[in-house]
């Protein structure tokens, strides 16, 4: 079959309603002749036709195409999968060269489509040192054994849209078999030895072992020379005890041959995913992870509490994060990657947390504990710590005052109170619980939840359950808190909006599509010329900005990693044009100017506008904007969120 044909069943089959002649034909640049004739072509396969002309257009008969579909559905679908399935053939298969013709046929691609999928991966992932060639009808990969794992390595990390891998997908790529035994003896063997494994570290061992066992059982194993640039720390007998466990268990189930190469990578590997049980206080862990590392976490830890104006003075967190560190540590050193499938949800929705995040990794890098090139994947993990532990201290102050309105029958009060809170305790604290014999609710209190229907008289925001609390009405509760959470945000904003935006400090560029650095150079020189920040304050929003983008969806916040300003003051750019922001179409730009003793407003409008702005259609609003007046009224227009 064709690659068009390939694609017009795939539209007809995904679509719910017949697809015309013409679609097709526009779609696939094709004329409807050709159309027609393709349709000739699939249905001379079958006994019966399986594609269906009708007056609206063409259908798909799904009772006879079952296999036909299946077959479609297995061919790769666009350069991204077809890389990958080239990828798969020749590092996870038995064989080191592909018929290019052959290859061709199975991606129903033409063989100029090939070398130009090829000549694209080579650019692709030259970062990588390895290169695909055609020879003699032939395609192969070249490059040492070391840098083609790690290729197979990130292409499978990459294969989720969401990055997320789990063990149900690593079983559509490897055997099951092989698969179900390496997890069992990594599950033995950590056990045996008192090491552990968080599920993200599970997940990259497991991925890590079933490269390098697919590997060695076809043939290709890592030579002494590939693993002398690691560096090894000779204290670590238990790290190399679990390494030399491992390697006998996996050559005895595999009838393999692991060579010294091997079995040091995976003792890197062991000991930059691994915790040892036994750590688990301040004294325990100057024996695993030494004084020294230590001493400096202690200072980095009490550097950042004084920055932040944060506690991370518990010892669960402090044996928690040193170990992290020296996993983090022996990562770096050792140029071993570690992803985290979490790593864009959290810089979008913790950005007060990630700037915590990338101060420890800059002066993780001061004390040359690890290496200047870090991932955001790393970044990420620590924020995971820090959030973790602030979550732990069960902090109140940001959670909603809620009055319960129930009847007092058959305890019915506390029933429906243990049950709210079970759900939502971290965003709302009950107050109150009245019956129908106290008709006065706290007017204080942001939330009312009432199981009677009559007049609230709290002065919040009112929710009606049922006494038996279906998921409508947890439903119910969840968009109350979150219509009073903006409405707190939207009374900040009015408290505030003065002191902190001003028309001398707003821009509007009606130019075509600028850059990143021309954006923050236009509004750092606005502040430098309104005094309102030093001259060094544009290096450091850009330290910021390259160590993580602050960019979010259609716009940005950028800020210094120093609080500097002489005055807080947030400058505005609004750029209907748009400004390429990295990888993002940014059009208006909060450039954040705050003094030292400003911290906590700075949490606050940082948290508030990452927060309303997430809404498309307000930053669509914001591009139409004339003047700072209009861009005053709408940011504060309780009736637009």
């Amino acid at each position: 079959m064709q690659e068009k044909q390939i694609s017009m069943i795939r539209m007809i089959s995904k679509s719910s309603k017949p697809v015309p002649c013409k679609q097709l034909a526009s779609c696939l640049n094709i004329s409807t002749r050709t159309v027609i004739n393709y349709m000739n072509d699939i249905n001379g396969m079958y006994p019966e036709p399986v594609i269906i002309s009708t007056p609206n257009g063409y259908v798909i008969d799904r009772t006879r195409t079952a296999g036909l579909l299946d077959q479609v559905n297995s061919i790769p679908d666009g350069y991204r999968e077809r890389s990958f399935y080239i990828c798969k053939q020749l590092l996870l298969g038995s064989v080191k060269e592909l018929d290019a013709f052959e290859l061709s046929d199975e991606m129903c691609i033409s063989y100029s489509l090939l070398k130009n999928d090829l000549q694209k991966m080579n650019q692709s992932y030259a970062y990588l040192n390895v290169k695909f060639v055609i020879k003699n009808n032939n395609v192969s990969v070249s490059g040492t054994e070391k840098d083609k794992r790690k290729l197979m390595n990130h292409m499978l990390t990459q294969s989720q849209e969401a990055n997320l891998l789990d063990i149900a997908t690593l079983k559509q790529f490897f055997p099951q078999d092989v698969v179900d035994t390496i997890q069992i003896i990594l599950d033995e063997v950590y056990q045996k030895t008192g090491y552990y494994l968080n599920d993200f570290s599970k997940i990259n061992m497991l991925l890590h072992v079933l490269i390098m066992v697919v590997r060695v059982i076809n043939g290709n194993t890592i030579h002494m020379d590939g693993g002398q640039d690691l560096k090894i720390d000779e204290t670590s007998d238990g790290d190399y005890n679990l390494a030399d466990m491992l390697c006998d268990e996996l050559q005895k189930r595999f009838s393999i041959e692991i060579s010294p190469a091997d079995k040091l990578q995976l003792y890197f590997l062991i000991k930059s995913n691994s915790t040892v049980l036994e750590a688990k206080t301040e004294e325990s862990l100057a024996g695993y992870v030494g004084s020294q590392l230590l001493d400096h976490i202690r200072e980095i830890v009490s550097g950042t509490e004084r920055r932040f104006c944060i506690r991370l003075d518990s010892s669960e967190f402090f044996v928690r994060f040193a170990l992290h560190v020296n996993c983090m540590r022996v990562r770096s050193l050792n140029h071993i990657q570690i992803v985290n499938p979490l790593k864009t949800s959290l810089r979008s929705s913790s950005p007060f947390l990630y700037d915590i995040a990338i101060y420890m990794v800059q002066q993780l890098r001061a004390k040359n504990i690890i290496s200047s090139s870090i991932s955001e994947d790393e970044i990420s993990f620590i924020v995971l710590h820090i959030g973790a532990e602030i979550e732990r201290q069960n902090v109140t102050d940001s959670t909603i005052s809620c009055v319960l309105m129930i009847p007092e029958y058959l305890n019915m009060g506390q029933t429906i109170a243990r049950k709210i809170m079970r759900r939502f305790s971290d965003q709302i604290t009950i107050k109150q619980t009245i019956t129908l014999e106290e008709p006065k609710p706290d007017a204080s209190c942001d939330l009312a939840i009432s199981v009677i229907d009559k007049n609230n008289t709290s002065g919040g925001q009112c929710v009606y359950i049922s006494p038996f609390l279906t998921s409508a009405d947890y439903a119910g509760i969840s968009n109350a808190i979150d219509k009073v959470q903006i409405q707190k945000s939207l009374e900040y904003l009015h408290r505030n909006f003065d002191f902190y935006f001003s028309s001398g400090n707003f821009i509007i560029d009606r130019s075509r599509r600028m850059e990143r650095d021309a954006a923050i150079d236009k509004l750092c020189n606005l502040l430098i010329n309104n005094q309102f920040v030093t001259r060094e304050y544009r290096d450091n929003v850009l330290k910021r900005e390259n160590a993580a983008s602050t960019a979010y969806f259609d716009f940005a916040i950028p800020h210094s990693v120093c609080m500097e300003a002489t005055i807080n003051t947030i400058g505005v750019l609004v750029a209907p044009g748009g400004i390429q922001w990295n990888e993002h179409l940014v059009y208006v730009v909060f450039m954040m100017a705050i003094s030292p003793d400003s911290l906590n407003d700075f949490q606050t409008l940082y948290r508030i506008l990452a927060q309303i702005l997430t809404d498309t259609s307000i930053i669509t609003s914001i591009r139409d904007c004339e003047s700072f007046g209009a861009f005053k009224k709408l940011l504060l227009n309780p009736g637009f969120y």
